[in-house]
């Protein structure tokens, strides 16, 4: 019989409140659910599952009303693990987080974000207005200062409409010393400067 881990945490606003009956998923590469639950009144959620890597976490409620989607992404769940997921009405889709080898010792994230008030404008650019002053950075739950800032446009869909992205690189934690192999989080929360309209993402890679 597979061992078996426990996933849990909680689903609050960009204000800390939680939110009941939020919809918690864990995901195949494909985005099929493969285990899922809802929060209960006080915003917890708790998954039993075998021990793996999953592609990826979705939580959300009232999504493309009130709130766009809450990702992580790669958990290495061999052991219990606590994630807990803000949602508001921004998005951040594709999380990356790489290092790359021969550079400043740092981190290189990408991203795409995504504003819910511009999409139900039907605006051609949902990208909400951010700038590296309304972006925090964690790596492993430690504050991070970001050190370059880049814009890409990234083609998406299948009539490949063009969509704004971001590269950036962050540097590591101060004192904080990394081995090869090991497994780090990086959290990403970006504000837009025009709404204060919040969004989170993570993800798990490998140093």
């Amino acid at each position: 019989m597979n061992a078996t881990v426990k996933l849990f945490g909680t689903v609050s606003n960009a204000n800390g409140e939680p939110l009941e009956a939020a919809d918690v998923q864990l995901m195949d590469r494909k985005f099929e659910p493969l285990f899922q639950t809802k929060t209960d009144s006080k915003g917890h959620y708790e998954l039993l599952v075998p021990v793996g890597v999953y592609p990826f976490f979705f939580a959300c409620k009232d999504y493309g009303t009130n709130n766009l989607e809450y990702w992580s992404q790669d958990l290495p769940l061999d052991h219990d693990m606590q994630l807990n997921a803000v949602i508001d009405k921004l998005e951040i889709y594709g999380l990356h987080a790489f290092v790359i080898r021969g550079a400043a010792p740092g981190f290189s994230l990408y991203f795409r974000p995504m504003s819910l008030e511009k999409a139900l404008n039907k605006e051609e650019d949902i990208c909400p207005n951010i700038s590296s002053e309304s972006v925090q950075v964690w790596i492993d739950q430690k504050p991070v200062a970001i050190t370059a800032w880049n814009e890409v446009k990234e083609h998406v869909g299948p009539d490949a409409k063009v969509m704004k992205a971001f590269l950036i690189q962050v540097r590591r934690p101060e004192g904080v010393s990394f081995t090869p192999g090991q497994s780090l989080q990086a959290l990403l929360e970006i504000k837009d400067q025009q709404t204060g309209a919040k969004g989170q993402a993570s993800r798990f890679f490998v140093y």
